[in-house]
C-alpha cells in the first residue's frame, strides 16, 4: 500500500521498483523508476493524472470495476486501463480527444462496450488491440484510427464507426473474429492494406463509394465473406485483396469497366 522513504536518501538504484505499475511522488523527490506508468501523479477516484487538471489519465489503481473519465481529460494515455483485470463499465465524457496505445484491457471482467464521444480526434495505434471489448460505437467524431487499432478483438460483434470518421490505417481490424459485418462510412477519405485480413468471420463489408483502390490484403483469409459491392470510383484492385475468401459468391462492380 504505501512506502516511506527516509528524508536522507540521495538516490534510489535502477529498477528499484520494477513492475511496480503506478508510482507517486510526494514532495521533491525525482527519477523516473523503470516500468512505473505513473510517476509524480496526481490520484483522485483510483484514477492517475499527469496533474491535478486531470487532463491526461495516466493509470488506474486498485480493482475498480466502473471507470468514469472525466469531461477535463481529453487524453487516455498509454496502457491508461490496461492493468484493470476486474473492470465492467467504462464511461468516456465529451472532451475526450486522444485514445492512446493499449488502453483497455485484454483481460476485465466481463465485455465492455465502449462509446466513443464525437470530441476524438485520435484512436491511435493498437488502442483497443486484444482489448476484451463487445462493442465500439464511435458518435460522429471526425477521427483517425490508427494502425491495427482494433486488431486481435476477438469478443468484438458490433462497431459503428458513424459518419465522421476521415483516416483508417492498415490493419485496423486485422484478425477481429468476432466480427460479422462491417460498414467504412462516407466520410473516410484513405484506407491502409490489411484492413480485414483473417477477420473470418466477416460476412458482409460496405465500402465508401469514393473509394479508388481496394488495397494489399484488405479482405485475404475473411472464409466466410459472401458477396461485395466495388464502388464505380474503385480503379485498383491490389495483390491478395481477396485471397483466401473461400465463400465469397458475388461480386458486383458499379465500375464500367471492372
Amino acid at each position: 500500500e504505501g512506502l516511506n522513504v527516509p528524508s536522507g536518501t540521495d538516490s534510489i538504484g535502477a529498477r528499484a521498483f520494477q513492475f511496480i505499475n503506478n508510482i507517486v511522488y510526494q514532495g521533491s523527490a525525482s527519477g523516473s523508476p523503470w516500468g512505473a506508468l505513473a510517476v509524480n501523479a496526481y490520484l483522485e477516484d483510483s484514477l492517475f493524472y499527469s496533474d491535478n487538471t486531470k487532463r491526461k489519465l495516466l493509470s488506474c489503481f486498485g480493482n475498480i470495476t466502473h471507470v468514469i473519465v472525466p469531461p477535463e481529460t481529453d487524453s487516455l494515455g498509454p496502457y491508461a486501463l490496461n492493468q484493470n483485470g476486474t473492470l465492467r463499465t467504462v464511461e468516456l465524457s465529451e472532451g475526450l480527444e486522444y485514445i492512446g496505445k493499449l488502453t483497455f484491457p485484454s483481460t476485465s471482467a466481463v465485455l465492455l462496450d465502449v462509446e466513443i464521444p464525437k470530441t476524438v480526434t485520435c484512436i491511435d495505434d493498437m488502442a483497443f488491440y486484444s482489448a476484451n471489448v463487445r462493442s465500439v460505437i464511435i458518435n460522429d467524431a471526425p477521427c483517425s484510427i490508427g494502425w491495427s487499432a482494433f486488431g486481435y478483438c476477438n469478443y468484438l460483434q458490433h462497431i459503428d464507426l458513424g459518419d465522421s470518421v476521415r483516416t483508417i490505417a492498415s490493419a485496423a481490424f486485422q484478425c477481429s473474429r468476432g466480427l460479422t459485418e462491417i460498414t467504412i462510412p462516407e466520410s473516410v477519405t484513405s484506407i491502409g492494406d490489411s484492413l480485414f485480413c483473417f477477420s473470418w468471420n466477416i460476412e458482409y463489408a460496405t465500402l465508401p463509394s469514393t473509394l479508388d483502390t481496394i488495397k494489399f490484403s484488405t479482405f485475404r483469409g475473411c472464409w466466410k465473406l459472401r458477396e461485395i459491392t466495388i464502388p464505380a470510383t474503385t480503379c485498383h484492385l491490389e495483390g491478395l485483396a481477396f485471397s483466401e475468401c473461400i465463400k465469397l459468391w458475388e461480386i458486383i462492380s458499379l465500375n464500367p469497366v471492372p
